[in-house]
């Protein structure tokens, strides 16, 4: 299965997910929690369940890769057992970017896209105005708090399938040197019967 045929998918169940369940989150953080706390503080109420979210997301995601084909065959995963060598960075930054990374860059285009358009159409329609002006408002209408916090969950966004991908790589390594040693100790136990 090729890359592409993999991270197009992947990359529409992981934004699915979040976006679901962002539009869940702000169909009541709007009506119920900013009138008690304000935009501000409602919007901060709601990033670390929507980082929990996208956490949980990013692991289906990933359980979901098929692992033969999210690296190149032969290859080690980047970062995951980084050698010692000076050249181990520049092979990092050359070597294509894994199917992880690009799920998530994917994912981060088509919710920004989705999100955008959200604001263009519902600024055109619901005020009369121009389609700039609810780019505008995307933009720069954003609290001066709440805004890098959106955007750092928006990084995160992008980069959680690879750091789940990271993750995991470590689990299952941890867990075939658990089955070794388990075998290795029953073994032992058989021999010395």
């Amino acid at each position: 299965m090729g890359v592409l045929q993999q991270t197009l998918p992947l990359s529409l169940i992981y934004f699915s997910l979040v976006f679901l369940s962002g539009l869940i989150l702000g169909s009541i953080r709007v009506p119920y929690l900013q009138p008690l706390l304000g935009a501000r503080y409602a919007e901060l109420f709601e990033m670390p369940i929507m980082l929990i979210v996208i956490w949980q997301a990013a692991q289906v995601t990933v359980w979901n890769l098929d692992s033969a084909s999210a690296a190149p065959a032969g290859s080690k995963r980047p970062l995951a057992s980084m050698s010692t060598s000076k050249w181990s960075l520049l092979k990092f930054l050359t070597s294509p970017p894994p199917t992880p990374l690009m799920i998530g860059a994917l994912a981060l285009v088509w919710l920004l896209a989705v999100e955008l358009a959200v604001s263009v159409v519902a600024q055109m329609s619901l005020h009369g105005g121009s389609w700039w002006d609810g780019v505008y408002l995307y933009v720069a209408g954003r609290d001066v708090v709440a805004g890098p916090v959106y955007a750092t969950a928006l990084l995160a966004y992008a980069v959680m399938p690879w750091v789940a991908w990271l993750s995991q790589t470590q689990e299952d390594t941890d867990k075939l040197l658990w089955d070794f040693d388990e075998t290795q100790a029953e073994q032992e136990d058989y021999c010395s019967r």
